[in-house]
């Protein structure tokens, strides 16, 4: 792993939930992206991941971002194969606690489109996801169009409207 984080096998993990607050896209990448590398859960069922992000702009940079970090911070299906419920929730932080500019539903005419990569999740049967901008589901990397996934809960995402949705049943397809 980066940095020389050494690897570290947790067989009694079940259940993992990683949470930070008021970080760059950088700092995610660069700091916990090891971290997470790092730990090998070879029995993960549950992993849950929260990041409150600051973000300059909602631009597409900063969305590509966001995407490169879902690929990299998702666990690794060859050494969790028992994953099946993920949570996702990646939101800017309050506005008022916050120099940067935060993302609004108001604020653009074409939202962030975040996606899921669904090659980083064959065997998840439910998923949840809360977030800022629109999403879609890619499936990049994946061998086959099939997978487990059974629950889908899309909570707390403004930029979702019917055509929203619309696009993320389609990208499911």
């Amino acid at each position: 792993p980066a940095f020389g984080v050494p690897s570290s096998t947790f067989p009694g993990i079940t259940s993992f939930q990683f949470s930070v607050s008021s970080v760059t896209i950088e700092i995610v990448r660069f700091v916990y992206e090891s971290i997470l590398d790092s730990l090998h859960m070879p029995n993960l069922q549950r992993f849950s991941l929260s990041i409150e992000l600051l973000t300059d702009n909602g631009s597409l940079d900063e969305v590509q971002g966001i995407n490169n970090l879902l690929r990299r911070l998702l666990p690794d299906p060859t050494v969790h194969p028992f994953l099946t419920t993920v949570t996702i929730d990646i939101q800017p932080p309050p506005s008022d606690s916050s120099p940067y500019i935060h993302v609004s539903a108001q604020n653009q005419e074409q939202p962030e489109l975040i996606a899921i990569p669904l090659a980083k999740l064959p065997h998840v049967s439910s998923l949840s996801i809360t977030t800022f901008g629109r999403l879609s589901f890619r499936r990049r990397g994946s061998q086959t169009k099939s997978n487990n996934l059974r629950e889908l809960k899309i909570r707390d995402c403004p930029r979702i409207d019917v055509k929203g949705l619309r696009c993320v049943v389609q990208s499911l397809k």
